[in-house]
């Protein structure tokens, strides 16, 4: 969106050659020379161009390509639709955004593997250049499995992410530079050595949390410390718990000192705590709501005091969402908008704690909408885009993963 391109040919023949460029069939007003240069393009630029050569004895030769606009934004905000990659299915997602200069940055994952309907590639977006695809640690793999990136510092330095390690799909934490996309891979503890993955990261970068694997069973929440090849597992709090992971996006404090995330047990499924650690104290358990079952961290606040969470309650036995404060154990339940639905896993919390977003699903029908919950209540995300006279022709705001 904005961009540029250079279409050219290299033709050799007798005499004079001469050139006729076309787009969608259609003649390209003086385009007559071998090389095509294209700027300042939109969805409108996107299509077939055929290029004609003409040699001295009228023997001619034509030759066509597709050119197809990377990353193309929906409007000039406040709302903006990404785009996606070109080679896979009309797929993109955002799991986490900031705002520096001026200038919107946006990471996530799309589906850029030709034949893929999956996010199988991270991505990162700015409101200035549009999507580029997030370099893995290896030049090529035929991998298909999930990669994203999860979060991002906010003043848009680093990315927390994931990249192939190999052809498969072998995949490993990584720490992006955004300036120029240079990937640090970032070392499997002690006892791992499958699969890891980033997903949230500290301010300044320096702390990045995320989780890894040995097998499908074994999964811990890990602590990494960029530039010095330091990570260890985060510990688990008591109880009957085998796996631990590091929430995605905003789940650390700015200092990187607090991350909420989850535990469970492999071989039951109905055991889900929420789980808060603290670096060099050590993991508890967020406490559950009156009658409640299980619970599940969401966020946490740039202080780490207060914690986003859904869980089960007397109440809300699908589930509901409620705030922690850790400096005076209270809870503050906030409900749901809807009884009968359950709360996604994936959510946001602002960042002086007045605003929740969350996405909520019909488990019967399996459609869903995205709420806010701020002091006046519960309202769909539409709601507010109706407020600001946001038109969305064509989308469905269905899922929110995050708020700054």
């Amino acid at each position: 969106n904005g961009g540029s391109a250079t279409l050219g040919v290299f033709a050799t023949g007798a005499g004079e050659l001469t050139y006729a460029w076309k787009k969608d069939g259609s003649m390209i007003d003086g385009a007559t020379s071998s090389v095509l240069n294209l700027s300042g393009l939109t969805a409108a630029d996107a299509g077939t161009y055929e290029v004609t050569v003409t040699g001295g004895n009228g023997a001619t030769l034509s030759s066509s390509t597709t050119l197809s606009v990377i990353g193309l934004g929906y409007g000039n905000g406040p709302f903006y639709g990404v785009g996606d990659l070109p080679s896979g299915a009309a797929y993109s997602e955002i799991r986490d955004a900031t705002k520096a200069n001026g200038v919107i940055y946006a990471v996530g994952n799309s589906s850029g593997k030709p034949g893929s309907n999956f996010a199988d590639t991270g991505v990162l977006w700015r409101s200035d250049t549009g999507l580029v695809e997030l370099p893995n640690l290896v030049s090529y793999s035929w991998g298909l499995a999930f990669v994203s990136a999860s979060a991002i510092t906010p003043d848009a330095t680093y990315i927390a992410s994931r990249g192939r390690v190999g052809e498969g799909n072998q995949r490993q934490a990584t720490r992006v530079t955004t300036s120029n996309l240079a990937v640090e891979t970032l070392p499997f503890p002690s006892g791992f050595g499958t699969y890891s993955a980033a997903t949230a990261i500290s301010d300044d970068g320096s702390v990045v949390y995320g989780f890894a694997s040995n097998s499908p069973s074994t999964f811990g929440a890990i602590r990494f410390e960029p530039g010095t090849s330091s990570s260890f597992a985060i510990p688990m709090p008591d109880g009957p718990f085998d796996r631990s992971f590091a929430g995605g996006g905003r789940t650390t404090s700015s200092d990187g000192s607090i991350l909420v995330g989850s535990v469970n047990k492999s071989d039951d499924t109905s055991i889900l705590r929420a789980m808060r650690y603290e670096h060099g104290v050590g993991s508890s358990l967020f406490p559950l709501l009156a009658g409640g079952t299980w619970n599940d961290s969401l966020a946490v606040s740039p202080d780490g005091n207060t914690a986003l969470l859904r869980g089960d309650s007397s109440a809300h036995v699908n589930g509901e969402i409620y705030l922690h404060q850790t400096d005076t154990g209270e809870l503050i339940p906030l409900g749901s908008p809807n009884t009968a639905w359950d709360p996604l896993n994936l959510g946001g919390l602002s960042g002086d704690g007045q605003v929740a977003v969350i996405s909520f699903y019909d488990p019967n029908s399996g459609s869903g909408a995205a709420y806010f919950r701020n002091s006046h209540g519960w309202f769909p995300l539409t709601a507010a885009l109706g407020a600001l006279s946001i038109e969305t022709p064509g989308w469905k705001v269905e899922t929110a993963l995050g708020i700054s």
